[in-house]
C-alpha cells in the first residue's frame, strides 16, 4: 500500500514539475530565460524527479542548440571568460551524459573536441598561475572525466570514444594523474565492449595503467575501494585477446601476490565472488602457469585457489533444482574453468615439490571431484529431474573430465555407473521422420498464428495513429499561436518502444538549497496543480527513425501541453550558423548553484539500504555506483554439443582405459563405436573440403584412443567390429588424406600412426584373412601413400663445397615437437611390418625412400653414428631399422642395398646385422 501510494505522489510530483518546466521553456524569449530553463530541466533529469514517460518529454524539451551556442561563443564581457561558458556547457552536458539521447546530439563532436583538448597532458587550459583558473580546470577535468564514462556506459557509446580519439588520451591521462577510477572505469568498459584490439599501438602504456590500478588493490585499505579496482581490473583482463600477458608481465606476480592475500580474507559472499571472479580472469589471461609456486613463490596462492573453488562448487550444486540451474550456471561455469586451471597446474608440479603441500591439493581436488560425480550420478540416476542434457550438467561433465585426465587413481563405482551416462551424452539424437513432419507442421502453424496476431496489432496501432493524427490537426487549425508541425510524425510511433532503453536517474536526491522557482521566483501564471493529468500528443523520445532526424538536425516540433506550445527552441534544430550568446551574472549564479547541488550528491555516501545488511544477502546493489556497470555480465549459457562433449571426455578416456573395470564398461556401453562414428564424420568431412566445427587436436585425440586400445588390450580391439569397421576406412582413406593440397600434419601423422598399428593387430591375429584379404588390392596404394608422405618430413639437402646434409623439413620445423612422436612410430611400424608384408617391400623397392637414404650415408663424411648433428642422428637412428629389417625379410630390398653400396655403408657405420643379412644374399646368389 505504501509503495503504490509513494508511485503515485511520483507521479503527480512529476507531472506538476515538468509542467512547470515546459511552460518555463515556452516562455523563454532570451538567451538568459532559454539557459535557466536548460538548467532546471537538467537538474530535474539528473536527480530523477521525473517518471521515464516525462523524462522522455523533458529530454525532448532541451534547448541542445544552446549548448553548441555556448561551447562556440567567441566574444563575451569582460567580467566573464569564454572558458567560463565552455564549462558550464561541459557540467551541464556531464549532468545529460547518463542518456542516450546525447550521442545524437548535434554539437556532439564540439563537446567531444573539447573533452580531447582538456584531458591532454599539455592541455592549454591547465592554467596553475590563479587560483579561480586552477579550480575552472578541475572542474572541467572533472566533468570530462564523468562524460567519457557515462557516454562509454551507453551503447554505441565505445565506438564515440574510439571514433573521436579519445580512448589513446585516456591512457596518458591516467597515466599522468594516476589517481580516481573514473578514467579507468572507462578503459575497464572500452576492453569489454571492444577487447584490446584498440590498445594493440599502446599495449605498453595499458599494461603501465594495469600496474597502476594493481598497486592501488594492494595498498588500499578500503574494502570497498579494493572491489572496485577489482571489479575494473576484471573487465580489464577478460578483455585480453592479441596482446600476449605471461608470467612475466610486469603487473602479473604483483597482481597474484595481492590475489594470494584475497584469498584467504572472509568475506561478505559478494565480496568473495569479486575476488573470485577476478582470479578466473586472471588464470583465464594468463594461464595456469600463474597458479605454480615457482612463480608465487609458495604454494599458498593454488591452495587457497583451489580450496575456494571446492567450496564454490560444492554450494552451487548443494540444493540445485531445475527452477535454479539456469541461475547457476553463470558462477558454476567460471568456478570450473578456474577449477581446471588448478589441475594443470598441480599437474605440473615437479617431484621436487613439497610433499605436504602437494598431498594437501590432490586430496581437495579429489573431494571436488567426488562432489561432481555425485551430482552428476544424482542426474544420470533420475533422483535430481534435471534434464540430463542441461548446460549445467554439461559443464560439470567437461570439469569432471578435465580432472580425470590429471588425477589417475582407481575410479569409484559410482563414476563407473556414470560411463554409460557420458557415452549417452556424446551421441546426437536422431528423431524418426513423423516427429520431424509433426515438429515441421506444428512450427509452420505457430509462424501462421503469430503472423496473423501481427497484422492485427499493426492494423490495430494504425488505426488508433490515425485517430491521433486527426486530433492534432484539429487542433493546431484551431490555434495560431501553435508551432510549426513537425516534418516527420512517424518517428513519434517507433520511439515509443524506447522507453524503457533509459535508466532510472532516481540515485541521488534533488538538493532542497536548488530550485530557480524557489529562488524568489514568482509563481508562473497558468500552472496547473499536480493533480492535473498533462496532455500529451506526442511523449516519444527521439530514438530509432528519429535518431537520424537528429542526425539531420530536422527534429519535429509543434507539440503542445493544454494549449500550450512547447516553444519556439523545442525541436527546431534547423541549421544555423553558431551565434554568440551572453550569459548574465544571474545565469552564472543560477548555474553556481546548480553545480553545487550536483557535486554534493555526487560526494553523497550511498543510502544505507544499498549497503550490506547482512552476510547472507547477495541481493545488494553495489556500493560504489561508478564500477556497478563494469563487472562483466552473465552471458547466455553455451551448451555444448554431443561432440563436444566427446572432446571432454576424451582425454579422460584414455586413462580410463588402462583400467580394465572401466574398459569393459566402455565396451558395453558402445563407447568405442560413438568415438569411431565421430572419426568417420571429421575424415569424411577433411576429404571432403568441408569447414570442421571440432579443433585437429580432438581427431587427434580420438585416433590416439583408438591407438590405444590396440596396444595396450589387442584382445579387446580385435573384437570390437567398431574398430574393424574403422581400419577399412583409415586404409581406403589415407591416401586421399596425405594428397590433399595442404594436409594437416599432426593428424595425418595419427592417422597413419593409428592404421599402422591396426595393421599390426591384423597381421597378428587369426582373422586376418576376413578385413585383409577384403582390402588387398588397396594395400599396395596405402603402403605407397605412407612411405612417400614419412619422406616429406625431412630433406636431403647437397652442397657443393661439403657433404650433403640431412635436415627437418622447412614446413615442418616450427611444429617439429609436436610431430616427432608420432613420425618415429610411424617409421617404427614400417620397420616391424615390412618383414611380413610383401605388400610394403615392393612399395620400399620401387619407391626412391631408401635409395636416397643409401646415397646420403655413402656421401656423408661423419666416421660414426654418433657424429651427425641432432635432427640428422634422429631420422638416421630411425630409419635404419628398416634397411636391416626389410633386408632380413626380402632378397629385392637386399639387392637394392648392395646396389647402393650397402656393404660400404655396414662397415663405414659399424651396422653388423645389415651386413650380416648383406652377405647372406651374396653367398646365396653365388650358390
Amino acid at each position: 500500500m505504501y509503495a503504490a501510494h509513494a508511485k503515485k505522489h511520483k507521479e503527480e510530483t512529476s507531472k506538476s514539475q515538468l509542467q512547470e518546466c515546459l511552460e518555463f521553456v515556452n516562455r523563454a524569449r532570451s538567451d538568459n530565460d532559454r539557459f535557466a530553463a536548460l538548467i532546471e530541466i537538467t537538474h530535474c533529469i539528473w536527480a530523477g524527479e521525473f517518471t521515464d514517460a516525462d523524462k522522455e518529454i523533458a529530454l525532448k524539451a532541451i534547448d541542445h542548440r544552446l549548448l553548441t551556442q555556448i561551447i562556440n561563443t567567441t566574444h563575451v564581457s569582460s567580467e566573464q571568460s569564454i572558458d567560463l561558458y565552455k564549462s558550464i556547457a561541459l557540467s551541464v552536458f556531464a549532468a545529460l551524459s547518463i542518456e542516450p539521447i546525447v550521442l545524437h546530439f548535434p554539437g556532439l563532436k564540439d563537446f567531444m573536441c573539447l573533452v580531447n583538448d582538456i584531458l591532454q597532458p599539455d592541455s592549454r587550459y591547465s592554467n596553475r598561475t590563479k587560483p579561480n583558473s586552477e579550480a575552472m580546470f578541475i572542474s572541467m577535468r572533472s566533468d570530462c572525466e564523468n562524460i567519457v564514462f557515462n557516454i562509454s556506459q551507453l551503447h554505441g557509446g565505445t565506438q564515440v570514444l574510439v571514433d573521436a580519439g579519445t580512448v589513446h588520451l585516456l591512457l596518458d591521462y591516467f597515466l599522468s594523474n594516476q589517481q580516481g577510477t573514473h578514467i579507468l572505469s572507462t578503459l575497464a568498459v572500452l576492453m569489454k565492449h571492444n577487447g584490446d584490439a584498440v590498445f594493440l599501438e599502446s599495449a605498453e602504456k595499458l599494461n603501465d595503467a594495469i600496474s597502476i590500478a594493481v598497486e592501488k588493490l594492494g595498498q588500499i585499505s578500503s574494502l570497498p575501494e579494493k572491489l572496485e579496482y577489482a571489479k575494473i581490473l576484471t573487465s580489464i583482463l577478460l578483455g585480453f585477446s592479441l596482446i600476449e600477458v605471461t608470467t612475466k608481465t610486469d603487473w602479473v606476480v604483483p597482481l597474484a601476490s595481492t590475489m594470494q592475500k584475497l584469498m584467504l580474507l572472509k568475506l561478505h559472499p559478494d565480496d568473495e565472488e569479486t575476488v573470485l571472479q577476478l582470479m578466473q580472469a586472471l588464470v583465464g589471461s594468463v594461464g595456469p602457469d600463474i597458479l605454480d609456486p615457482e612463480v608465487t613463490g609458495s604454494f599458498h596462492l593454488l591452495k587457497a585457489v583451489v580450496a575456494r573453488v571446492s567450496v564454490e562448487i560444492y554450494m552451487q550444486l548443494d540444493g540445485i533444482q531445475p527452477h535454479n540451474a539456469s541461475e547457476r550456471h553463470s558462477k558454476l561455469d567460471g568456478a570450473y574453468k578456474l577449477l581446471g586451471g588448478a589441475v594443470q597446474s598441480a599437474a605440473g608440479l615437479g617431484e621436487e615439490a613439497e610433499a605436504d603441500p602437494v598431498i594437501a591439493v590432490y586430496r581437495k581436488l579429489v573431494d571436488t571431484r567426488d562432489i561432481i560425480v555425485e551430482f552428476l550420478y544424482s542426474v544420470a540416476d533420475q533422483e535430481l529431474a534435471l534434464p540430463q542434457n542441461h548446460s549445467v550438467v554439461l559443464i560439470s561433465v567437461r570439469a569432471l573430465a578435465a580432472i580425470l585426465t590429471e588425477i589417475t587413481e582407481e575410479p569409484n563405482p559410482n563414476l563407473l555407473k556414470l560411463l554409460p551416462f557420458f557415452n549417452l551424452l556424446c551421441q546426437p539424437v536422431e528423431y524418426a521422420d513423423d516427429v520431424i513432419l509433426e515438429v515441421k507442421n506444428a512450427t509452420q502453424a505457430a509462424l501462421e498464428n503469430i503472423k496473423m496476431m501481427g497484422m492485427n496489432s499493426i492494423l490495430e496501432s494504425d488505426e488508433q495513429q490515425e485517430e491521433e493524427e486527426t486530433d492534432e490537426v484539429q487542433e493546431g487549425a484551431s490555434s495560431s499561436s501553435h508551432e510549426e508541425k513537425a516534418e516527420t510524425e512517424g518517428a513519434q510511433a517507433g520511439s515509443h518502444k524506447s522507453l524503457g532503453n533509459f535508466k532510472d536517474l532516481s540515485l541521488h536526491p534533488k538538493n532542497t538549497n536548488y530550485s530557480i522557482s524557489s529562488k524568489g521566483s514568482k509563481k508562473r501564471p497558468g500552472s496547473k496543480s499536480s493533480t492535473q493529468i498533462i496532455e500529451t500528443p506526442s511523449s516519444a523520445l527521439l530514438n530509432g527513425d528519429a535518431c537520424d532526424l537528429l542526425s539531420k538536425e530536422s527534429v519535429s516540433s509543434g507539440a503542445q501541453l493544454d494549449g500550450l506550445p512547447l516553444g519556439k527552441n523545442y525541436g527546431q534544430n534547423v541549421p544555423q550558423p553558431p551565434k554568440d550568446i551572453c550569459l548574465s551574472k544571474e545565469s552564472i549564479e543560477e548555474f553556481r548553484v546548480f553545480q553545487e547541488a550536483v557535486q554534493a550528491a555526487r560526494s553523497k555516501p550511498a543510502p544505507f539500504s544499498a549497503r550490506k545488511v547482512s552476510f547472507s544477502s547477495r541481493s545488494r546493489k553495489s556500493v560504489v555506483k561508478s564500477i556497478s556497470s563494469v563487472c562483466p555480465e552473465p552471458t547466455p549459457p553455451w551448451v555444448p554439443g554431443p561432440d563436444d562433449i566427446l572432446g571432454f571426455l576424451l582425454p579422460a578416456y584414455m586413462f580410463l582405459a588402462d583400467c580394465e573395470d572401466a574398459l569393459s564398461v566402455m565396451v558395453e556401453s558402445d563407447s568405442f563405436q560413438v568415438v569411431v562414428n565421430f572419426l568417420q564424420r571429421s575424415l569424411s568431412n577433411l576429404l571432403e573440403g568441408k569447414v570442421s566445427m571440432h579443433p585437429e587436436i580432438m581427431t587427434t585425440n580420438a585416433l590416439s584412443l583408438v591407438q590405444h586400445v590396440h596396444t595396450a588390450s589387442p584382445q579387446i580391439a580385435a573384437n570390437l567390429h567398431c574398430f574393424l569397421d574403422l581400419f577399412e576406412i583409415l586404409m581406403l582413406s589415407v591416401p586421399n588424406l596425405v594428397n590433399l593440397p595442404a594436409p594437416p600434419p599432426q593428424m595425418c601423422l595419427k592417422v597413419v600412426e593409428t592404421s599402422l598399428t591396426a595393421y599390426k593387430l591384423q597381421v597378428m591375429t587369426s582373422k586376418k584373412t576376413t578385413t585383409l584379404t577384403r582390402i588387398k588390392h588397396s594395400q599396395a596404394r596405402f603402403f605407397k601413400a605412407v612411405v612417400e608422405y614419412l619422406k616429406t618430413a625431412y630433406e636431403v639437402r647437397s652442397h657443393r663445397k661439403r657433404p650433403p646434409s640431412l635436415i627437418i623439413a622447412k614446413d615442418l620445423r616450427r611444429i617439429w615437437s609436436l610431430l616427432e612422436e608420432s613420425w618415429v612410430s610411424c617409421i617404427n611400424g614400417l620397420s616391424e611390418l615390412v618383414m611380413t608384408v610383401e605388400e610394403l617391400q615392393d612399395v620400399l623397392v620401387k619407391s626412391p625412400f631408401l635409395a636416397e637414404f643409401l646415397t646420403f650415408l655413402r656421401n656423408s663424411e661423419a666416421p660414426s653414428l654418433e657424429d651427425f648433428p641432432e635432427e640428422a642422428s634422429l631420422i638416421v637412428e630411425t630409419l635404419l631399422p628398416v634397411l636391416e629389417n626389410g633386408a632380413a625379410a626380402s632378397d629385392h630390398i637386399c639387392e637394392l642395398i648392395l646396389y647402393n653400396k650397402g656393404l660400404e655403408i655396414a662397415k663405414k657405420f659399424n651396422l653388423r646385422n645389415l651386413a650380416k643379412q648383406l652377405v647372406r644374399f651374396t653367398k646365396k646368389t653365388a650358390s
